[in-house]
């Protein structure tokens, strides 16, 4: 199949290095609502079962996704469940949220939510408010938890901009592992995979629209940029993509944003007019219509907002914004652009 390329388009983000401590997501409020991590169970939680699974090819190929089949006939308990598969060698953890109203022989969406550089996945529970959006629509949730750099900060590999340590940690082998553990328990639709994260999650839902675009159907990263190098963003197919930046963001600059922004559509062809807009208070949505493929690119834009989740009070710096809801957008978003058949 033939892979996108945008060659010597010039990109300059603005994540700072994670030893800098301008991409931590932590915070006593959200570290206060949640229990120590390290163990990868929370004793607080009811109900929350952990198990483990070597799921997945392992190998670090990140080609694991496709040998398991969605297991339709399951009794997976709505709830929060804690998981773990092993890749490489290593154990990685992740969260998995079934929703209230989950029927194990429905093909249900499954959303990846990644935290940010410095984070867990218990705080992007908490700050991403997402669980209460999968019981109200019906889809599954999952929380992948980085890996700790040499200084102890939790991060994904969102590529050479932002934010893991150049330890030869397999984050795309640790996607396809996880889906392939879903899908061992769960009954999940192989057409809608999507991904979601803050900051440093952001970032990697951005390189999985680059590097996971057989199995990732569309994204929507929040307050995140492009970390890759333009030149190494050859996906396979076009994943649409709608994004959410505030202007007032210190730690990924609504610069970094704008750029990144500029690059995907010119890498999905969108067609060189202005976008459609659209204002809600203060924040205003530009859609790009008519990619490459019918694609579409929607990029909202937040007047005033910091290094916010968008539609959630708490956040890390300057004010965030109720004018939207970003869970209830890109949920919308992810329901028109399914994996194409």
């Amino acid at each position: 199949m033939t892979r996108l390329t945008l060659a010597c388009f010039a990109l300059t983000l603005g994540c700072s290095s994670p030893t800098s401590g301008t991409e931590t997501e932590t915070s006593d409020s959200a570290t206060s609502a949640e229990t120590d991590e390290s163990s990868g169970t929370d004793a607080s939680d009811t109900g929350t079962e952990s198990s483990s699974s070597e799921t997945g090819d392992g190998d670090g190929d990140g080609d694991g996704d496709g040998d398991v089949e969605p297991n339709c006939e399951g009794d997976l308990a709505p709830g929060e469940h804690n998981r773990d598969v092993i890749v490489d060698g290593v154990e990685r953890r992740y969260r998995l949220w079934v929703p209230a109203n989950y029927d194990p022989a429905a093909a249900t969406s499954l959303v990846l939510n990644y935290h940010g550089f410095g984070s867990t996945a218990g705080q992007q529970v908490f700050f991403s408010n997402m669980n209460e959006t999968a019981d109200e629509q019906g889809f599954l949730v999952a929380y992948p938890e980085g890996l700790a750099n040499s200084d102890g900060s939790q991060a994904h590999d969102g590529g050479p901009g932002c934010c893991a340590d150049d330890d030869g940690r397999d984050d795309l082998a640790f996607l396809h592992a996880l889906v392939d553990a879903t899908k061992a328990e769960a009954c999940v639709d192989p057409r809608r995979i999507f991904s979601t994260g803050m900051s440093n999650g952001g970032y990697m839902s951005y390189r999985l629209a680059c590097d996971a675009s057989e199995l990732i159907a569309a994204v929507a990263p929040v307050a995140g940029a492009l970390g890759l190098d333009p030149a190494d963003c050859t996906p396979e197919r076009p994943v649409p993509l709608i994004a959410f930046n505030g202007t007032a963001d210190l730690q990924v600059t609504i610069g970094a944003a704008n750029q990144s922004i500029a690059f995907y559509t010119a890498l999905l062809m969108c067609p060189e007019i202005p976008p459609t807009e659209e204002v809600f208070g203060t924040v205003t949505c530009s859609t790009y219509s008519g990619c490459i493929n019918d694609t579409e690119i929607v990029f909202c834009s937040a007047e005033g907002m910091g290094h916010c989740w968008p539609g959630t009070e708490f956040c890390l710096d300057a004010p965030s914004t109720l004018d939207i809801s970003a869970n209830e957008m890109m949920w919308e978003f992810f329901q028109a652009h399914p994996m194409p058949e």
